[in-house]
């Protein structure tokens, strides 16, 4: 765990990323925070960095974003698929609400 966390921070560093988008702010990220911990790295974001996807999905009208959920409809639950998917929803929803990524 510790290399792959390692991993994660480098590449988060990397990027110079500016927030950490989840589906919901209390499981997905809460997880993640709860391993750094474990394993003594610190989390490369602020607290202030997280966003929560679904305020921002539910600004966009459902049939905007039906096709990229039917897209994933087959691979549900797999967490590559689940990623992927939550990216094409927060670009959509950008794109929709005409906000710079």
């Amino acid at each position: 765990p510790h290399a792959a966390l390692s991993a994660f921070t480098e590449w988060y560093r990397q990027r110079k990323a500016e927030r950490v988008w989840a589906n919901g702010t209390t499981f997905d990220v809460v997880i993640l925070e709860s391993a750094l911990t474990r394993v003594g790295l610190k989390q490369p974001y602020s607290y202030r960095d997280v966003r929560d996807m679904r305020w921002f999905r539910d600004a966009v009208p459902a049939e905007t974003l039906k096709p990229i959920y039917e897209k994933y409809a087959p691979f549900a639950h797999d967490a590559v698929n689940d990623a992927n998917q939550q990216a094409e929803v927060v670009i959509a929803c950008h794109k929709h609400l005409g906000v710079a990524l």
